[in-house]
């Protein structure tokens, strides 16, 4: 024991013993605080980061609700402008038949009235030349005796003529 006691490496493992037996002793509160401190500030980051979590995953699912919401709505809005754009172009077209069935309208009773006018210009013109040709052709043929004869064949007859 006397060798023991002799190495300086035994008095170091003996001085190592004493302060822990002194550090366990006196250090041990202040130790335990220490680490029931950090490991309190550990559980308390812990909760904040589920906290944390939970709340980025109702974020994410009402994002994500929101999402699919306003795909829905631009689909929607999509398809009504489909719709919108499909009424509008019937009813342009429905328009532009009854505008062309109008105007062709129109302008057969042009047609008709143009033709109407000129009917009665040639009837017209046909009537005058034809009074103009039986006057030169009576005149010509005619003498005052003939004149009285033809007069009064037409007295006669105005009577029968006129009932």
């Amino acid at each position: 024991m006397i060798e023991f006691l002799s190495d300086s490496h035994s008095w170091v493992l003996i001085s190592f013993l004493c302060f822990v037996a002194i550090a366990i002793r006196y250090g041990r509160k202040a130790f335990v605080n220490f680490i029931e401190t950090k490991i309190s500030a550990i559980t308390k980051e812990l909760k904040e980061a589920e906290q944390l979590r939970i709340e980025a995953q109702n974020l994410l699912a009402d994002y994500q609700r929101k999402y699919r919401s306003a795909v829905k709505e631009a689909e929607d809005i999509v398809a009504k402008a489909k719709e919108d754009a499909a009424a509008l172009r019937k009813d342009t077209e429905e328009e532009w038949e009854a505008t062309t069935a109008r105007r062709e309208a129109q302008l057969n009773e042009r047609l008709e009235r143009i033709e109407k006018d000129a009917m009665q210009a040639v009837q017209s013109y046909i009537a005058k030349v034809s009074i103009d040709s039986s006057r030169e052709i009576l005149s010509s043929k005619m003498d005052v005796s003939s004149n009285k004869d033809m007069i009064d064949k037409i007295l006669d007859s105005l009577p029968k003529t006129l009932n």
